[in-house]
C-alpha cells in the first residue's frame, strides 16, 4: 500500500471514529493514527542471517463529554473494533471526574503560520542495500586487530 493511500485510509479512519465517538455521547473527540513499517536484516561472518519486516497501524482516541475525558488506544480498524474503540473511550470518560483543564484550545489560541518543517526522510532501502550495508559494518569490525567473529 502506498504512503498515499495510507494516509487517505487513515484519514477516512480518523473521521470515522469521531462520528462514531461523538454518536456514542461524546462532545468531542480528537483521533490520531499512526502507521509504521520496519525492515531490519542482519548478517554473520558475512552471510546473510536474518531478514524481519514489521508493519502495524495504531490508534489513539480522546474522548470528551463536558469536562471529562478519557483517552484509549488499539490497533484494529476493522467495523466492529472501531466502533467498541469510541464506545469504551465514551464510558471511560463518563466515569471520570471533571477536568477544568480538559478541553481543545480555544480558536483564537491555535497557530495559523504553520512551516513546512521536512522533517521526514522517504528513503527506505531493500534488504538488499540493508544487507549490503551490514556486510561492510562486519568486515569493518572484523578488521580491527583480535576481532576474529561476530555475533550478527
Amino acid at each position: 500500500m502506498s504512503l498515499a493511500t495510507n494516509e487517505t485510509a487513515n484519514i477516512a479512519l480518523a473521521h470515522k471514529l469521531i462520528e462514531l465517538t461523538k454518536a456514542a455521547g461524546a462532545d468531542a473527540a480528537d483521533v490520531l493514527v499512526s502507521d509504521s513499517a520496519s525492515l531490519s536484516v542482519s548478517c554473520r561472518m558475512g552471510a546473510l542471517e536474518d531478514t524481519e519486516r514489521a508493519e502495524s497501524r495504531d490508534i489513539g482516541l480522546r474522548a470528551m463529554i463536558g469536562q471529562k475525558q478519557a483517552f484509549v488506544s488499539g490497533s484494529a480498524v476493522d467495523a466492529e473494533s472501531v466502533k467498541q474503540l469510541a464506545q469504551r473511550a465514551v464510558d471511560m470518560a463518563q466515569a471520570t471526574t471533571e477536568d477544568r483543564y480538559c478541553g481543545f484550545a480555544p480558536e483564537d489560541r491555535l497557530s495559523t503560520d504553520i512551516q513546512t518543517l521536512d522533517i521526514a526522510d522517504d528513503y527506505e532501502p531493500d534488504a538488499d542495500k540493508l544487507l549490503s550495508m551490514a556486510v561492510e559494518c562486519e568486515n569493518a569490525a572484523r578488521a580491527v586487530d583480535g576481532i576474529t567473529n561476530s555475533e550478527g
